[in-house]
C-alpha cells in the first residue's frame, strides 16, 4: 500500500475581512488493484456443505456458509442466493432471507456479524475493466456508477435492498458491478457466467463465475 500526500495552496477568507494563504494537505491512495479471476460461487444446493457461498471482498476468497463459524461470518461481505432470480446480496438484508430456502439462509439473520455491502451498476466495458491498475480507479468507478436501475438483465436498488438480482442466465455475461462495504472497502465484480433459473429439484448445484477486483494489500517490497 502506498499513500501519497499532496499539498494544495488555497486562500482562506474570514468574517473579519482578512485573507490568508494556507497549504492544505490531502492523501491519495496509490495502492494497486488486484484481480482474483474465475471465482466460482454456489448459488443453491438443497442441503449440506457447499449449500451457498459467501465472498470476502478483502481477499476474493469464497466462504462456505454451511455451519459457518463466527470468525468467518465477519469475513462475508456478499452471499449468493436463489429467489425469484439469482441473487448477489449483503448478509444484512433480512427482508430477502426470510423468503429463501436452504440450510444456510435459515440461520443468516441469527449471525453474530452481518456485514452491509452497497452495490452499484457500472457501465464499464470489458476493455475498461481489464485496463484498471490502480485501487483509486475502483473507488472512482463506484462513485460514478448508477445507484438504482431496472433493466432487462439486472435489477437492484441500493437505497432499498442492497442486492443484485441476476435475471439473465448465460455464459459470457460481461456485467461489472461496483461494491462498497460498510467499513469502506471497494471492489469491482465482473459477472462472467450466471446459471439458469430453475425450479426444484433441478436447481441444485447452480453456480456463478466472477472476477473480483480489489485492493492489492501485498507489501510493496513483494509486488
Amino acid at each position: 500500500t502506498s499513500v501519497k500526500t499532496m499539498t494544495a495552496q488555497s486562500e482562506l477568507s474570514f468574517l473579519s475581512g482578512h485573507r490568508y494563504n494556507a497549504n492544505v494537505e490531502f492523501a491519495m491512495d496509490e495502492s494497486l488493484a488486484k484481480t482474483v479471476s474465475d471465482v466460482v460461487m454456489n448459488v443453491y444446493k438443497l442441503q449440506g456443505e457447499g449449500c451457498n457461498s459467501g465472498l470476502d471482498l478483502s481477499t476474493g476468497d469464497v466462504i462456505d456458509l454451511y455451519n459457518i463459524s463466527e470468525e468467518n461470518q465477519k469475513r462475508v461481505d456478499v452471499v449468493t442466493a436463489q429467489g425469484q432470480n439469482i441473487m448477489f446480496i449483503a448478509p444484512s438484508n433480512n427482508d430477502h432471507f426470510k423468503d429463501l430456502q436452504g440450510s444456510a439462509f435459515t440461520n443468516i439473520p441469527n449471525w453474530t456479524t452481518r456485514n452491509t455491502t452497497s452495490f452499484r451498476r457500472t457501465y464499464l466495458s470489458m476493455e475498461q475493466f481489464n485496463h484498471i491498475t490502480q485501487y483509486s480507479e475502483i473507488v472512482k468507478a463506484y462513485d460514478e456508477a448508477a445507484t438504482s436501475w431496472t433493466i432487462n438483465d439486472i435489477a437492484g436498488d441500493e437505497s432499498q435492498n442492497k442486492f443484485i438480482g441476476l435475471k439473465k442466465a448465460q455464459a459470457d455475461y460481461h456485467l461489472v458491478i461496483a461494491a462498497k462495504t460498510s467499513d469502506g472497502r471497494y471492489a469491482l465484480i465482473h459477472f462472467k457466467e450466471v446459471g439458469a433459473y430453475k425450479q426444484a429439484p433441478e436447481w441444485s448445484n447452480m453456480t456463478i463465475k466472477i472476477d473480483v477486483m480489489i485492493k492489492d494489500n501485498t507489501p510493496a517490497s513483494q509486488q
